[in-house]
C-alpha cells in the first residue's frame, strides 16, 4: 500500500492541472454488459489542453500502480477506480460515457486514499486499513472531500457558486474538493448550511478521526 505522502503529492499535482482554461476529460463507449471493464480514451479541448493531457497521463498511470482495481492498462485501472469510488464522477450522453473534471476527481480520490493511508500508518498491525476497503459510495467513513463532491453534484452547484456563498477563493473550494486541504470548522458549517438549503434537508458532513485532528 502506498504511504500518505505518495497520495498527498499526487493530489497536489492533479490539483495544479485543474484549470478552467480548457476541458480535459475521458470518455468510453457505453458498456455492453453490466460489470464489463471500460477502455477509456483521454480527450482535451484547445491546444493547451493537450499539453496538460501529456502531464496528466503519467500521473494517472503512477496512481494506477497502487490501486487494486482492474483495467487493461494502468490508465484504465486509475479511471476505473475513479468510477467505482468517486460518487457521480461518470456522466453519460448519447451512449458515450464521460468523466468530466477528471483532474479534480483524480485529486479527490488521492485525498481519499491519503486518508486511508494515514489511518493505516496509525493503526495497530492487527487492524490495517487497505485501499480495497474504501467504500464505493457509502456515507460512513468517507472523507470530507468525497462528501462535498457528492453534495455538490446533487445540488448541481459550481465551485464558483460555492466560493461566493462561503466568501472564500475558488481555489480554496477546489482544494477542499480534492482533499488537498481540510476545511476549517466554519467552512464545514457553511457547506452544511448551503447544501441543506439547496437540498431542502438537513445535511451533516461527517469527519474521520484523522480529519478531526
Amino acid at each position: 500500500m502506498a504511504d500518505s505522502d505518495f497520495w498527498r503529492d499526487l493530489a497536489e499535482k492533479f490539483t495544479e492541472l485543474n484549470t478552467q482554461d480548457f476541458w480535459l476529460y475521458t470518455k468510453t463507449e457505453k458498456r455492453i454488459a453490466p460489470g464489463q471493464l471500460c477502455r477509456w480514451e483521454m480527450t482535451a479541448t484547445l491546444d493547451i489542453g493537450f499539453y496538460y493531457l501529456a502531464r496528466y497521463d503519467p500521473l494517472a498511470r503512477c496512481a494506477g500502480t497502487k490501486v487494486p482495481d482492474q483495467g487493461s492498462n494502468l490508465l484504465d485501472k486509475w479511471l476505473n477506480a475513479i468510477e467505482t469510488r468517486v460518487p457521480h464522477a461518470v456522466e453519460e450522453h448519447d451512449g458515450v460515457r464521460y468523466i468530466p473534471y477528471v483532474c479534480l476527481h483524480s485529486a479527490n480520490l488521492c485525498g481519499m486514499f491519503e486518508s486511508a493511508a494515514l489511518e493505516a500508518e496509525h493503526s495497530a498491525p492487527t487492524n490495517p486499513v487497505v485501499l480495497g476497503a474504501l467504500p464505493p459510495g457509502g456515507a460512513a467513513g468517507r472523507s470530507i472531500a468525497a462528501q462535498l463532491i457528492q453534495l455538490r453534484d446533487e445540488c448541481r452547484m459550481t465551485a464558483e457558486e460555492l466560493a461566493g456563498e462561503l466568501d472564500v477563493k475558488v481555489r480554496s473550494v477546489y482544494r477542499h474538493f480534492s482533499g488537498a486541504a481540510i476545511p476549517r470548522k466554519r467552512h464545514i458549517r457553511g457547506y452544511e448550511r448551503i447544501f441543506s438549503k439547496a437540498l431542502k434537508r438537513q445535511v451533516v458532513i461527517e469527519q474521520t478521526s484523522v480529519e478531526r485532528q
